[in-house]
């Protein structure tokens, strides 16, 4: 008679514990390495780059400068702005200007700490689906990009976008829980909508997400008429920011600079066109800095020794 060998409790319970600390949405020790490491990694970039953060404004740096260092004034002459920009944008940058001063390192200082921000967040957003090593893996990689570093390093806000895109599909998918309480269905909604005004490119991911949640509500589901009333108030308050601050400032849109890449309307050129602006993306918007050489460099390059290690990375 054979006796079945068996496992001791603890080995059991442990090996339960590590299957389930590498599941899809479940926070362990591996999460907060990685987090930990995305931080490392973004500390190190940023201390090596600290330097270029108090280089003079260059071109597009400098009319976004201006317009900033006139607070409230800006208001009164939306229709002259060199190109629209959201109110969180500018209220973040105008709380940077008066905490840390009206100079080129102040006003860089939230872009700059914006891209760690990028990475965990990433992170965050990827752990919904993946385990921590493809996680972490993407968002080192996204980090280690030197177009995204290059724009942390100036007063652009793409980087800070880039976290506003990822933040939405992130509250999006947190409203669809069935836990939550009325009030804060309501309140996710409208976080939802919040990130428009944040970040006006925003509107490319939050209507989309708000056009598949309708969707879904339609199809039945729990409190669907809360969930309509949410997603009304989140596109409502996307819309009012538009229509009321960004879509004055289109004062310039007329002129031959603007005109001259606005896409085409007839199929053949407006396909062309829109295989021109992916081609020109690829591979350095893909590789980041190993692609430079194929395409126009960032205007403020990192310097080679980081170039190297970025490359490697």
């Amino acid at each position: 008679m054979s006796i079945p060998r068996t496992r001791p409790a603890s080995a059991t319970a442990g090996s339960a514990a590590g299957r389930a600390a590498g599941r899809p949405g479940r926070f362990g020790l591996g999460d907060l390495l990685a987090v930990v490491g995305l931080l490392v990694e973004t500390g190190a970039i940023e201390f090596f780059l600290r330097h270029l953060l108090t280089r003079p404004f260059y071109y597009d740096e400098a009319s976004r400068a201006y317009e900033i260092a006139q607070g409230n004034a800006f208001l009164s002459h939306l229709g002259t702005a060199a190109a629209p920009l959201s109110l969180g944008w500018l209220v973040i940058e105008n709380a940077a200007r008066l905490v840390l001063g009206d100079t080129e390192a102040g006003l860089r200082a939230p872009m700059f700490a914006a891209l760690p921000l990028l990475g965990v967040a990433t992170y965050l957003l990827g752990r919904r689906w993946l385990g921590p090593g493809v996680s972490f893996c993407a968002a080192a990689l996204l980090l280690a990009n030197g177009w995204i570093v290059n724009y942390a390093l100036q007063l652009k806000s793409y980087s800070y976008e880039g976290l506003f895109a990822v933040a939405a599909v992130g509250v999006y998918l947190l409203a669809q829980r069935t836990t939550w309480r009325r009030a804060q269905l309501i309140g996710l909604y409208a976080a939802l909508g919040l990130t428009c005004v944040f970040s006006l490119p925003n509107l490319l991911v939050t209507v989309p997400l708000l056009a598949l949640d309708l969707v879904r509500t339609l199809r039945g589901r729990d409190r669907g008429a809360w969930r309509a009333a949410g997603a009304a108030l989140a596109g409502a308050i996307a819309l009012v920011h538009y229509v009321a601050f960004v879509s004055p400032q289109a004062g310039v849109a007329g002129t031959g600079f603007f005109t001259a890449n606005y896409a085409p309307h007839a199929i053949g050129p407006f396909l062309r066109f829109v295989a021109a602006g992916f081609g020109s993306y690829v591979p350095s918007m893909v590789i980041g800095v190993a692609g430079g050489a194929a395409n126009a460099a960032p205007s403020y390059p990192p310097p080679p020794a980081v170039d190297g290690v970025l490359i490697a990375v």
